[in-house]
């Protein structure tokens, strides 16, 4: 049975062998997804939970929201990564220099599934576009892998700013819900910088 006293303990035991003997023990504790929810609590809401926090070793509890998306990032340091409920759909990015500057490609081990469609949409604070491969809505679709040579459909996001100037009626519901928004996610980009700058 997962019991997180005794998680971080082996962990803090295990981190001087290095990735592979940590790797082990996220392996064993989320053999037992049922008995992790049952020592940390069915998850409610989205954030950044620290279990431990130490200068060689830190244990998170991160629950993401549906359709959560982070920006291409570096842990600059070894991660150890254990589900025990739903699924994580990483795209692994490369920096890349084609003679027009600096960008980035989406690494080929990237799966993409037919019930995706790729987004293109911009930020409410503009720049560049972002893309997102996101679920269609469409429930026929097969849970099956793009194949090379598959098309892929795309769809293009509302500006946000047209979106914003054509509400009408709760205007200030609206911009509070967005405030929310706004503000529990830098709440959670904090708590996540504030993890990784203590390692």
């Amino acid at each position: 049975m997962f019991r997180k006293d005794r998680f971080v303990e082996d962990c803090k035991s295990a981190v001087a062998d290095g990735q592979k003997a940590v790797r082990e023990l996220v392996l064993e504790a989320v053999a037992d997804p049922s008995g992790i929810v049952a020592e940390l609590g069915e998850p409610t809401k989205a954030g950044v939970y620290p279990l431990c926090h130490g200068d060689d070793l830190t244990v998170i509890n991160f629950v993401w929201a549906p359709y959560m998306t982070l920006l291409p990032h570096n842990h600059n340091m070894f991660a150890v990564v254990g589900i025990y409920s739903g699924r994580e759909d990483n795209m692994f990015w490369r920096r890349i220099d084609d003679g027009a500057g600096d960008g980035a490609a989406v690494d080929a081990d990237r799966k993409l599934y037919k019930y995706e469609v790729c987004r293109i949409s911009r930020s409410v604070l503009g720049g560049d576009a972002a893309l997102e491969f996101v679920l269609s809505g469409d429930e026929t679709l097969p849970d099956e892998l793009v194949k090379p040579g598959d098309r892929l459909t795309g769809v293009v996001g509302s500006d946000p700013f047209e979106v914003i100037a054509n509400l009408e009626g709760a205007m200030s519901e609206a911009v509070g819900s967005i405030a929310l928004a706004s503000s529990e996610v830098g709440q959670l980009a904090r708590q996540v910088n504030d993890l990784i700058e203590g390692n």
